[in-house]
């Protein structure tokens, strides 16, 4: 309308008076006085198609930067937008964020175009070439979205990186996604430059949670909201979230809670399945040492185990389980008092989340390869018992992490640490009694928070997975004694005890 206004101006504009000179010089300035009015207009019409360009730019709800490049709208930080009401042609829901910043969850939707449980699909594109956020799915149940960087992507000047991940809910309920931005220089400090949370979203379809019980060692719980966990004698309607199975919780069954350090809690239906329980828990001799080696998180978990002890084994001695304190992968040994005692642990549970210098990934990987050797060679199958040998994923969060710097592994919102132990046992030889015991789905979604909890849901873990080895041990005719171990009836005596030189 301004631009016809214009014109109208410019239409009745009378031309400037010719003074009774030459009819040549009233020519010129006429000639003259009609290419100012065109340039006139000629500039109104450049500014207005401009101005109409820069207003699209700012309030249209998509700008694609690239082919392969997500959604972004300019630097605004106060974006909430509608599950419901922010959707791009194919169904996809969008979220942004700030200006070279944008998440991207697309939905799996039903024939009718309802939200299913999953899996969905989360898209990060940013100019950080470290994950300049984390993403978690919360309301009915907290988990996390681990993103990887995608590196076969070709994006825009301005948006160079890109991360991917994938989620599936474990039962039908509502959520919102919560998005933690920490900017370029993530890493530098645990704190969040600021939090988004988008509106609800309902996911509906059946929860397919259910264990494969022939092959299942642990329940497959998640982080419930308490007010849908019915726990006997207890009122869980203020907890935040209860470690819980999903089975039990949609049958709407009673779990039956197990008292840990500091007041926590850890239900023992969510991590025990019905049909083996904690196997042959109970036959674990006098001689089969459960020992915990490494840092603070050891010393935790060691603790969370000897308090359930009582409530579920208390015909088992607790003089069975040992801590043995370290901070190095080199030397694990300095404060060992005992130095001897260690060779005779039949279990081996190693958490090492503290150490007391920070490694590189590379160094982190290096190390803890030779440390594994070193216990097959302190626990020799052929001379000894053949003791089991656990290694924890870390505990620690991901964010302000000083471990594991410098990643030569492909980057993620994991723990660095915990990249490079799925590298080393995905490309080991160790012998099978080595094995890692994946513990993210209960630390990762807190990042950092109710770390009780997450200890004595491990340390439950625990009971299993040593029972399992000891029923393993019983099906094959061996046992340990205090002359040594029998196999088959044959007992092996035991070995001279000496320091293990590491």
């Amino acid at each position: 309308m301004a631009l016809v206004q214009r014109k109208n101006r410019e239409d009745t504009t009378e031309p400037l008076s010719a003074s009774p000179k030459s009819a040549q010089n009233s020519e010129e300035q006429v000639g003259k006085s009609s290419i100012t009015k065109r340039n006139i207009i000629f500039a109104f019409i450049i500014s207005y198609v401009l101005y109409y360009f820069v207003v699209i730019l700012l309030n249209s709800e998509s700008v694609t930067l690239s082919e392969n490049s997500i959604y972004l709208k300019g630097n605004r930080h106060d974006v909430n937008n509608d599950f419901n009401g922010d959707k791009d042609p194919n169904g996809s829901v969008i979220y942004w964020k700030g200006n070279g910043h944008g998440v991207k969850i697309v939905f799996n939707t039903d024939i009718e175009g309802n939200y299913t449980l999953g899996p969905h699909h989360a898209v990060v594109s940013t100019r950080c070439n470290v994950p300049p956020l984390w993403i978690r799915i919360i309301g009915d149940v907290l988990m996390d979205v681990p993103l990887v960087e995608d590196v076969d992507v070709t994006l825009s000047k301005d948006v160079s990186f890109k991360w991917v991940g994938t989620f599936t809910v474990p039962i039908a309920g509502e959520f919102q996604v919560e998005s933690h931005w920490h900017g370029c220089d993530a890493g530098e400090d645990n704190k969040d430059r600021y939090v988004e949370t988008y509106q609800y979203f309902k996911a509906s379809g059946k929860s397919n949670s259910t264990q494969n019980q022939e092959a299942a060692l642990f329940v497959n719980g998640v982080w419930a909201k308490g007010k849908h966990v019915n726990i006997k004698n207890v009122d869980a309607t203020n907890q935040s979230y209860i470690w819980a199975d999903p089975d039990t919780l949609i049958r709407g069954k009673e779990f039956t809670p197990l008292e840990a350090p500091d007041g926590s809690v850890v239900l023992k239906e969510s991590v025990v399945t019905e049909n083996y329980g904690f196997y042959s828990f109970a036959d674990l001799s006098n001689y089969e040492l459960v020992c915990w080696v490494g840092s603070n998180s050891a010393a935790a978990i060691w603790r969370a185990f000897k308090s359930l002890r009582a409530q579920i084994f208390p015909h088992q001695r607790p003089f069975k389980f040992h801590y043995y304190g370290a901070t190095s992968f080199v030397a694990p040994d300095t404060a060992w008092q005992d130095d001897t005692r260690f060779r005779k642990c039949k279990h081996i549970l190693v958490s090492l989340d503290e150490p007391d210098e920070p490694l590189s990934q590379f160094e982190y990987t290096e190390q803890v390869g030779t440390f594994v050797k070193h216990l097959l060679h302190a626990f020799d199958e052929e001379n000894t018992f053949p003791a089991s040998i656990w290694m924890f994923t870390v505990n620690e969060s991901a964010i302000g992490t000083k471990n594991c710097h410098s990643p030569y592994l492909k980057k993620s919102t994991n723990h660095p640490c915990n990249d490079a132990l799925n590298e080393i046992f995905k490309k080991s030889a160790f012998p099978k009694r080595v094995r890692l015991l994946d513990n993210t789905d209960l630390s990762s979604p807190g990042r950092g928070k109710f770390m009780d909890e997450v200890f004595a849901a491990i340390a439950l873990r625990i009971y299993v997975l040593v029972g399992k080895q000891v029923k393993a041990w019983r099906d094959a005719g061996i046992s340990g004694g205090i002359n040594g171990v029998t196999t088959n009836g044959v007992l092996k005596p035991n070995f001279e005890i000496v320091r293990y030189d590491w």
